[in-house]
């Protein structure tokens, strides 16, 4: 008992020495770097940082421009720091930063936006910044914690994953793949299919005036708005455990079952089942 208590009476010492430690930190030393790689149309795009947001835009023009903006904790580390951007055996560009002796330290990061007359698949990975993504093609592989994530005008399927942050997808032509834990989740104009799930946040999804369905959308704390065109078809169940459920556009819609927190209707003569699901929220389902 008595080594706990010395324990007990340490710890919150040692809080207060890590917490000291981080706030009296020197400043970070920032720059920045330029580059630029020959354009090739059809082949991917891989970006890996930690630390840092991505953004991917349209640019014009026969290269890719690359804009890195690195926090070092010296100014020896910064200018050390170099960026990579190499093409694979597939032709694929691949952009990350490379940190002297081969390891970031805890509080560095590098941000990048790279501009590029398009990209056949593009790949984002990194943690503490936000995604932005615009204009590409094929299909978007997107993971960020503790960001946002925001994709407009994608000509393929997109799935992207985030802790702590918003999800914005408008203009997806394809498949919808979209999981944050805490953040809002908005899917606007989306052709394919969609399975998103959110946590702790509202839900609004409006397909594409020609997408059939199905979707599969969940929430455990939010809201839930859902807009279909008249293309759409199949059985939808629809499902709250507290919270109301609206429907709109009765005349295209069939009820098969009806309750005070659930619904399952059927539009068209589609057999695919879609649903929607959330614990605490209402449910808004519309046909346009």
């Amino acid at each position: 008992m008595a080594r706990f208590n010395r324990l007990a009476l340490l710890l919150p010492s040692f809080l207060i020495l890590s917490c000291a430690c981080r706030l009296f930190a020197p400043p970070l030393v920032e720059g920045t770097r330029d580059l630029q790689v020959p354009y090739l149309p059809g082949r991917g795009l891989s970006v890996r940082t930690r630390n840092g947001g991505v953004a991917v835009l349209e640019g014009e023009g026969n290269q890719v421009r690359v804009h890195a903006r690195i926090r070092a904790e010296t100014k020896e580390r910064l200018d050390q720091v170099r960026i990579e951007a190499r093409r694979n055996d597939k032709g694929d560009l691949e952009i990350s930063p490379l940190w002297p002796g081969g390891k970031r330290r805890s509080r560095e990061s590098c941000s990048f936006e790279i501009r590029t007359p398009g990209a056949r698949d593009v790949t984002v990975r990194t943690s503490n910044g936000a995604i932005h993504l615009e204009g590409m093609a094929g299909e978007a592989n997107l993971q960020t914690t503790n960001g946002s994530i925001q994709v407009k005008d994608q000509a393929g399927p997109v799935r992207a994953e985030t802790s702590n942050g918003s999800i914005v997808l408008k203009g997806v032509q394809g498949k919808v793949r979209a999981r944050t834990s805490n953040g809002t989740l908005v899917l606007r104009d989306v052709s394919g299919p969609v399975a998103a799930r959110t946590s702790n946040g509202p839900l609004k999804a409006t397909l594409a005036a020609g997408n059939r369905g199905p979707f599969e959308l969940a929430s455990s704390n939010g809201s839930m708005v859902i807009s279909v065109g008249k293309a759409f078809s199949g059985i939808v169940d629809l499902e709250t455990s507290n919270g109301g459920i609206g429907i709109a556009g009765k005349p295209l819609v069939r009820i098969l079952e009806s309750g005070k927190n659930h619904y399952r209707i059927a539009l068209g003569d589609g057999k695919a089942l879609s649903t929607a699901h959330t614990s605490n929220g209402s449910i808004t389902f519309r046909v346009r």
